[in-house]
């Protein structure tokens, strides 16, 4: 291999990785010698804003169902069981929500197309 004292060769793998001074990976290096950096879902999740997207996804959602069952259940008084409609409500709730947290990841990840 080389003469550098950094340098070494696994016996069990016969594959040689740079060494920090200490004995450690070199810095920067993961456990496996290769770079840590940002990767991998984690990574892609922050650049397309999922948390923020998805709190005002389902927050449009929550307060779009409020004003429907307000409107269509509370109001005219219905003569069903409130139970029926409150499922109703929650599916309401998740689907838009799930809905509006789509389209506004879509519109992020346009975005970041855009400015490769």
């Amino acid at each position: 291999m080389t003469d550098d004292g950094n340098a070494s060769v696994s016996e069990e793998t016969g594959i040689a990785s740079e060494r920090g001074s200490d004995g450690g990976p070199a810095t920067g290096a993961g456990t496996d010698g290769r770079p840590e950096r940002p990767g991998g879902a984690a990574a892609m999740m922050e650049a397309l804003n999922v948390r923020d997207n998805a709190l005002r996804g389902f927050v449009f959602g929550f307060v779009f169902t409020t004003a429907v069952f307000t409107f269509f259940v509370v109001v005219p008084g219905v003569d069903r069981s409130p139970a029926y409609y409150v499922a109703l409500a929650f599916v309401l709730a998740t689907g838009l929500g799930a809905l509006v947290t789509s389209a506004l990841v879509l519109r992020d990840a346009y975005r970041l197309t855009k400015e490769l």
